[in-house]
């Protein structure tokens, strides 16, 4: 029996340090956005922002601009995995913004983000 609770135990906990996804921080030098009403992008403009992703045991995202305050994003819904017509792998879930808007985050592996907010603005931070 001792055995059996021990075996247990050995499994909840390498299942427990498993799951838990660490902390991958992405700064940017350069931004654009996206005008819905104009469909068009603007031209690359420079930016200090650091994305936290995994922030805090709920997944969270945490936007850190050099200039101006932090933005915590929660998320509301699970990761998932696509590729883009181009063939870039990307992950990405859905987040609430602290006024309660939807925000759709995308992080490609070439380093890349897109932050989408519901309809309003399109905001996509590289390096390049």
């Amino acid at each position: 029996m001792k055995k059996l609770v021990l075996l247990l135990v050995l499994l909840m906990a390498f299942f427990v340090s498993f799951s838990q996804t660490e902390k991958i921080t992405e700064h940017y030098r350069y931004y654009r956005a996206y005008n819905y009403q104009k469909d068009e992008w603007s031209e690359i403009q420079t930016c200090a922002v650091y994305i936290v992703y995994h922030y805090n045991k709920y997944d969270d995202i945490k936007i850190i601009p050099k200039y101006g305050e932090a933005t915590l994003l929660e998320k509301k819904g699970s990761f998932f995995k696509d590729v883009t017509e181009d063939g870039i792998e990307y992950v990405g879930a859905e987040f609430k913004d602290p006024q309660g808007r939807i925000v759709y985050v995308f992080l490609y592996e070439d380093g890349d983000t897109l932050l989408c907010f519901d309809g309003i603005i399109k905001i996509h931070y590289t390096n390049r």
